[in-house]
């Protein structure tokens, strides 16, 4: 994802079924939480902190 930005400024974003789910501002795409789920780009991640339960959005990419 952060290789996209410095590709250029507009993006096309296909979901895993192969369907046009967004075409525009790379960054604005980035920045939206909701489309980067509805991208499967990050998702919730669960897990725990000795007793305390901790979750927050994740992604495997890497931005190195």
């Amino acid at each position: 994802m952060g290789l996209a930005l410095e590709m250029g400024d507009r993006g096309m974003v296909l979901s895993e079924k192969g369907k046009l789910i967004y075409d525009g501002n790379l960054e604005e795409f980035l920045t939206d939480r909701n489309r980067l789920i509805e991208a499967n780009l990050i998702h919730i991640h669960k897990h725990r902190h000795k007793s305390l339960e901790h979750s927050h959005y994740h992604t495997h990419q890497s931005f190195d």
